[in-house]
Formats: C-alpha cells, structure tokens, sequence
C-alpha cells in the first residue's frame, strides 16, 4: 500500500478500511452479490462473470466424535454470539459480516467446497511443494 498498489485481489477484512478511507479504489467484489459493507461496489457478476463467486469465509469446527448434541449445544450459542450488537460491529470494523447456519447448512457448504476449489486447483496445475 503506500501509495505503491496497482491492483490487488484481497479478503474484505483488509481491503474495506483502506476503500472507505479513499486509499484503494475497488472495481468489483468477487462474490455473486454485492456486499452489505460495500454496498456501492459491484459484484464480479455485474461484470459478466456469472460463475465466479469467491469469498473468504471463517467457521466453527469440533473434533471428529464430538457428540451430535455437543455440536447442536455449540451452534446454537455460537449463533447467539453472532446476533450481539457489539459482535455484528465489530466485524464490521475489520471489514466483515456475520452470518448464521444450522450445523447442517454448514455441512452441505463445506460438501459444495470441496470439489468447487479442488476443481480450481486442479485446472491451475498448482503442485503442493
């Protein structure tokens, strides 16, 4: 940054304080729709990009085994936590917004995930080194 950036292809936590600060000029968010936290900048979409929809996402994970009820116990309080105020703007401070899942929408994500980005990689010819 420093005055020094040409383009960048970067997460909203980094990138939402510097546009509304007037530092960076975003052209497109990279998601299917707009963002709540930039609600003037296209999507990717509007660019004719009907496929592409990136974003970074952050979730909740247990440890294999954990019980169905233990999970559902930790879901619920966790949705709890993101429906707080203070919660809710604070990510909107860093430049993100909260969302809410039941553990199976969740799941069925994570199952659309997979195979999406492993399909990327694959097509890239990226090599793990």
């Amino acid at each position: 940054v420093a005055g020094h950036t040409q383009i960048a292809s970067t997460s909203m936590p980094p990138a939402v304080p510097m546009i509304k600060a007037g530092k960076l000029k975003a052209l497109a968010v990279t998601s299917a729709t707009r963002s709540p936290l930039l609600p003037d900048v296209p999507s990717i979409t509007e660019f004719g990009y009907k496929e592409f929809d990136d974003y970074t996402w952050f979730g909740f994970f247990a440890p294999a085994g954990t019980p169905p009820a233990v999970i559902e116990k930790l879901n619920a309080a966790l949705n709890r936590a993101m429906e707080s105020a203070d919660i809710i703007e604070k990510f909107s401070q860093l430049g993100m917004a909260s969302s809410r899942n039941s553990t199976t929408e969740f799941g069925n994500f994570l199952k659309a995930e997979v195979p999406k980005w492993a399909a990327v990689v694959k097509s890239s010819g990226a090599k793990a080194d």
